[in-house]
């Protein structure tokens, strides 16, 4: 019992200056498994885009990024409960890179 997850992405890198290159991370996401008490199993599948802006020269960089998720979920909830639905949504973040 327990949950696992598994991601298959590549990374595409396209410069766009001395100091700057876009990023494009798509990506195939898959969650399954099962409660501790074996109740609620279930699985969680998407497809999603990365897109990040990384701006910086030498070893420190910035990388302000969108992800794009759609994802479908199958799940059961104690004895003869069942959902299953699509969802979508928008993840944002920032990277700060510090090398040495």
């Amino acid at each position: 019992m327990g949950w696992w997850e598994g991601a298959v992405f590549a990374r595409y890198d396209a410069e766009l200056g001395r100091s700057a290159r876009l990023l494009l991370v798509p990506t195939v996401f898959h969650h399954w498994g099962n409660s501790p008490n074996g109740m609620d199993p279930g699985r969680f599948t998407a497809v999603a885009q990365g897109v990040g802006l990384q701006l910086g020269t030498g070893p420190t960089s910035i990388t302000p990024s969108i992800l794009a998720v759609y994802g479908r979920v199958d799940r059961s909830h104690l004895p003869g409960r069942h959902t299953e639905a699509t969802t979508g949504f928008v993840v944002l973040g920032v990277t700060v890179g510090l090398g040495g």
